[in-house]
């Protein structure tokens, strides 16, 4: 029996899964909200990939769309390192404040997601979440 073709918009969720550190393990763990804000997507996209999953064919499938996505974004990353090198990034409670206000949840997201969800998104240690947090409470920047 041959499968379907996968579908646009979970081909394009792959990619944006396969450019996170721990992208996947993330994506199959985390609430359906949260995931659905970290990788910008619909949340009935992010369901039908999860029931897909679930199905042996269609997992294969899947799995091999995300090798290569994985692999096409190392080697982005490999062609930018060689490129461009870049210090490591560096933020701290106030930048992160700024760089969540690009997400439609913006602060509230800030606010309400769990604290190792935005570590993750953002690569900064928890501590730097929580002072932000902390900074917004306070009614700061």
């Amino acid at each position: 029996m041959t499968t379907a073709p996968i579908p646009a918009e979970i081909e394009l969720l792959l990619e944006q899964v396969a450019r996170k550190r721990d992208g996947f393990r993330f994506f199959t763990q985390a609430p359906l909200e949260t995931v659905a804000v970290l990788f910008e997507a619909p949340p009935a996209v992010i369901a039908r990939t999860r029931e897909y999953l679930k199905d042996p064919e269609r997992r294969e499938q899947l799995t091999e769309a995300l090798l290569r996505a994985r692999l096409a974004t190392t080697r982005e990353r490999r062609a930018a390192t060689h490129t461009m090198p870049s210090a490591p990034r560096v933020l701290g409670p106030e930048e992160v404040i700024d760089e969540l206000e690009g997400f439609p949840a913006g602060r509230n997201f800030l606010l309400k997601a769990p604290p190792e969800t935005l570590a993750v998104l953002l690569e900064v240690p928890p501590t730097i979440i929580f002072k932000a947090r902390a900074l917004l409470e306070r009614g700061g920047h």
